[in-house]
């Protein structure tokens, strides 16, 4: 979608909703080279994406950066996003891959992308906006989760189990 659509339709939904001090909301327009994505954490209050990757590596650098993280209901980050510790978006269901994508890696051919709902989106803003201190909460629960879940030895215990 368009960079200024969205914004607009953003400053709409804040708008409607009355807010008259809403909190900044930065929109990249291009893709952060990874090895930059750490540093920009501190910058920020909540880490928030409904992408679809694998594994889910920046939710967890953003949960160990002690950030509130909204993400997607399914995918890799089931491996330690939970609805205790984050705000997981709703699944509705599933779009084929555009033949655009399909072309920029095959690998996609006969595949098929989640899609979540924006309007529980939407909602889940409100909701960490309005219950702030119910979020901190939630995202203490999330540091230690992933630093537990995601530490080199619980890893190597479970590929040790798996050999």
């Amino acid at each position: 979608e368009d960079q200024i659509a969205l914004v607009a339709k953003i400053y709409k939904f804040v708008q409607e909703l009355g807010i008259t001090n809403p909190p900044r909301i930065e929109i990249c327009p291009f893709d952060i080279p990874y090895g930059l994505m750490p540093q920009l954490y501190p910058a920020f209050d909540c880490y928030v994406s409904i992408a679809r990757e694998g594994f889910g590596l920046p939710f967890a650098e953003a949960a160990a950066s002690g950030l509130i993280v909204i993400g997607p209901e399914v995918g890799g980050v089931r491996e330690f996003l939970t609805k205790e510790n984050s705000y997981l978006i709703d699944y509705v269901g599933d779009r084929p891959i555009s033949l655009e994508m399909m072309k920029i890696n095959p690998t996609f051919v006969n595949l098929e992308w989640a899609t979540h709902s924006v309007d529980h989106l939407q909602a889940t803003f409100k909701e960490v906006y309005e219950n702030r201190e119910i979020a901190k909460k939630k995202t203490n629960i999330l540091v230690k989760d992933v630093r537990e879940k995601l530490h080199y030895s619980t890893i190597a215990e479970k590929v040790k189990k798996l050999i």
